[in-house]
């Protein structure tokens, strides 16, 4: 998946044809990839289908990371779609593609992934500060006000309402408390070491 990020930001800017480019990678690769990923995502979820979980850790559907799943095609092909429903030629089309644009952040919430959340809201703030669009603008407060509201009704549930274990799939990947959060552990380790040998380190 990385090494296709940087093809994609290589075609972006050295690609002579940009309609062939929209036409023959962007829809097909990532607007109709990120509907199909998305479907069987949830599809995963569904009892009834009782589709065999995934053996790999490091897949789409992963509920442990939060950063190594759907969410991150999901947060390529948001703008992607979006610009869609803003140039788009035709009334059909700019339907379609606002359709998509909706579903696509359902998925993303769904999906429970924080890190491409923050990193998706980052990225349109940066945007509307380089490039002010009044489309993106209300796109931007809407994704804003949803975000906020995803992360501290996150960081609230699972630091103030713990519990040991819960039946429901979503809310149990929603589930993340801090003290769980094992990178702090990672910076007290550093922080110790270093204070035994502050030049040479501990190997």
């Amino acid at each position: 998946r990385y090494f296709a990020y940087f093809l994609i930001f290589v075609s972006v800017r050295r690609f002579s044809q940009p309609q062939i480019l929209i036409k023959r990678f962007f829809i097909p690769m990532v607007i109709v990839n990120s509907v199909i990923l998305s479907i069987l995502s949830i599809l995963y979820g569904v009892p009834i289908f009782k589709l065999s979980p995934p053996t790999n850790g490091m897949n789409l559907f992963y509920s442990t990371f939060r950063h190594n799943r759907i969410s991150e095609i999901l947060i390529f092909a948001i703008p992607v779609s979006f610009s869609f429903f803003i140039i788009g030629i035709g009334k059909k089309l700019r339907i379609i593609a606002l359709t998509a644009t909706v579903l696509f952040f359902i998925f993303l919430i769904i999906s429970a992934g924080l890190g491409a959340i923050l990193s998706l809201s980052l990225a349109i703030f940066i945007f509307l500060i380089l490039k002010p669009n009044p489309s993106w603008t209300k796109l931007g407060i809407v994704w804003g006000i949803t975000a906020i509201f995803f992360i501290l009704a996150s960081f609230v549930y699972s630091n103030f309402f713990t519990i040991s274990k819960n039946d429901n799939k979503y809310l149990s990947d929603f589930y993340k408390p801090l003290k769980n959060e094992l990178r702090f552990d990672y910076v007290r380790q550093a922080i110790i070491g270093f204070s035994h040998s502050p030049i040479f380190g501990t190997g």
